[in-house]
């Protein structure tokens, strides 16, 4: 939408998620769901688990109930994060998230009973840089990815996997300082961590589709100069389509 994060804004705000989830009793390692909307506030989520020392685990909506309640117990999650659109899942299987304690829920953008309101989670956490050690053997997260048969598979990304996005393939791509990177596809999609972790490790600019249209997309491309995208063959297709593309 219209909201803006500087780099400033940015970091202070996951440094605070980070701080809140230390205070919370949050050790290093240990895993935190989120089932979220693909916005600057999972980015956010993302980042904060990461500096808190946690592996970050983003789910997809898309998966039924009972896969999304595997995944949460088979990740061995302490936490869950989730928005309003995706509550009625989580209430749904709430009964089976053994795993979880019992004020492992946060809200992050309702209000309801059971759950941990986001400004009371966040509290007076500071927005100084929390310092927990990080090695690049550490995990950084867990993508599930239905792409076999069977029950979605966890895959394990360290520190130093993901920092080959950014030196490795951003740096063939030329993502630096000055792209300007449209997450078109998810943020639970590891497809698009191939575009958004090379221009935030080198300071470009990261915009994001909550949910991909054609007209927005490419409205969005000419608006705020895109320079790289990643995106599944229909979105090219149905944006090439389009009367207005030439123009």
């Amino acid at each position: 939408g219209d909201q803006r994060f500087t780099w400033a804004e940015f970091v202070a705000a996951y440094h605070r998620v980070a701080n809140a989830l230390i205070a919370r009793g949050l050790e290093k390692g240990e895993k935190v769901c989120l089932l979220t909307r693909s916005d600057a506030e999972m980015l956010i989520l993302i980042f904060g688990v990461v500096k808190a020392g946690g592996t970050v685990v983003p789910l997809s909506p898309l998966f039924e109930e009972q896969g999304i309640a595997r995944m949460i117990e088979r990740s061995d999650s302490r936490l869950l994060f989730a928005t309003e659109n995706n509550r009625a899942k989580v209430e749904a299987i709430r009964d089976s998230l053994g795993g979880l304690p019992p004020d492992g829920l946060i809200a992050v953008d309702f209000d309801a009973a059971g759950w941990t309101g986001f400004d009371a989670f966040l509290g007076d956490a500071h927005s100084d840089d929390p310092g927990i050690p990080l090695s690049s053997d550490d995990d950084f997260n867990i993508m599930y990815t239905s792409g076999t048969t069977g029950d979605p598979k966890g895959m394990v990304h360290s520190h130093k996997s993901r920092l080959l996005y950014p030196l490795g393939w951003g740096t063939a791509a030329q993502i630096g300082p000055g792209a300007t990177v449209l997450l078109a596809t998810p943020l639970y999609h590891n497809g698009t961590w191939i575009t958004m972790l090379p221009a935030l490790h080198h300071g470009g600019k990261v915009v994001i589709m909550p949910k991909f249209d054609a007209g927005d997309f490419l409205r969005l491309v000419q608006d705020e100069k895109v320079t790289h995208t990643f995106a599944v063959p229909t979105q090219l297709i149905v944006s090439l389509e389009r009367p207005d593309f030439d123009s």
